[in-house]
């Protein structure tokens, strides 16, 4: 398992990396909202996001030679941050999306004063709810996110749920 990485922040320059990462099969397959992202929808998402430091947090991983590998973004919900996160195709299965986890949620604590981090998880998603856990996290209660079930996923800024 691989034990380091490093954040940066998202800038305009990611937006092709990260639209081709949205629009991967398995990550579709996995979303909430699961048709295909287009260009000019997702710039114009994109840049909307970094125009909004107050809420919103978004980081590319990057391998210690640099080669990006995933990407975390949390989004602020009242006193909680709610999560997204994936890892690029040729780092799965490696151990990276644990760390991305991991360092994105220490990230965001010591960036902003939210108390906890959220992830609502797909039921038939075990590789997430494995990363999730790996990383930390701690399954909470079923519930519906954008009219389909869900499981969240608690981590508060003092450890735990």
């Amino acid at each position: 398992m691989p034990d380091r990485l490093r954040l940066r922040p998202v800038t305009l320059a990611d937006a092709p990396t990260l639209l081709e990462w949205v629009n991967d099969a398995v990550v579709r397959a996995q979303s909430f909202v699961s048709t295909p992202v287009n260009w000019p929808e997702h710039l114009a998402w994109l840049e909307g996001k970094l125009s909004s430091t107050a809420d919103a947090w978004l980081w590319m991983a990057e391998t210690d030679e640099h080669a990006a590998l995933g990407q975390i973004r949390f989004e602020g919900e009242g006193p909680q941050a709610v999560m997204s996160f994936s890892v690029a195709p040729a780092f799965r299965r490696q151990g990276y999306g644990a760390l991305l986890v991991a360092a994105g949620c220490r990230r965001l604590f010591e960036q902003s004063s939210l108390e906890r981090v959220a992830a609502y998880v797909k039921p038939d998603n075990l590789a997430s709810q494995r990363t999730l856990a790996r990383a930390g996290l701690a399954p909470g209660k079923m519930m519906s996110r954008r009219g389909q079930p869900a499981q969240v996923w608690i981590q508060s800024r003092r450890g735990g749920a």
